[in-house]
């Protein structure tokens, strides 16, 4: 059931960020971002469900932000995430 709610919102993200065309992030290079946010969230979610919550709200403010933004943002975002998950 997360992940299922962890992927609508993964994919909220890029459906609503509008990526735009003049810029250096394309709208496959945000999804393959957000796939390996997600793939990320995923195996923490193995090792330490408890921080799942934490993570979780982290990556709907994530995507609530950049909801609008051109493409460029939206990946900056996405690669500060990752940075984070790390």
């Amino acid at each position: 059931m997360t992940k299922q709610l962890l992927s609508s919102a993964i994919l909220a993200g890029i459906l609503l960020s509008g990526c735009g065309a003049n810029s250096d992030c394309t709208q496959e290079d945000a999804a393959a971002k957000a796939e390996k946010i997600s793939e990320k969230v995923r195996a923490m979610a193995m090792d330490n469900p408890m921080e799942l919550k934490d993570i979780s709200a982290r990556w709907k403010e994530i995507v609530s932000a950049v909801a609008g933004q051109d493409a460029s943002e939206m990946c900056e975002a996405y690669d500060d995430f990752l940075e984070e998950l790390d």
